[in-house]
């Protein structure tokens, strides 16, 4: 049995709603998640371009330059200098 995109459309709609998730869901929100966790979990760029179907990376890029959480556990070199 093949999919249709209206019929996954509707699934992600009643899992949110069974989630209590009150926000807009719909299928390229949940595509586009799944490549900024695989960013997030260090996944090689170009594998994600691969799976994503991105013909040029400067598209697959996107995700990492929205991904805030790697940001943030970029050490700061200020904070490694020790005042002793």
């Amino acid at each position: 049995m093949q999919y249709t995109s209206k019929s996954v459309g509707e699934v992600i709609k009643q899992l949110a709603k069974k989630a209590n998730i009150n926000k807009n869901v719909y299928t390229h929100l949940m595509r586009h998640n799944c490549f900024t966790h695989m960013v997030e979990n260090r996944v090689d760029i170009n594998l994600i371009q691969l799976l994503a179907g991105h013909s040029s990376i400067k598209t697959t890029n996107i995700y990492t330059h929205i991904s805030h959480n790697i940001i943030s556990k970029i050490p700061s070199p200020i904070q490694q200098i020790k005042l002793d």
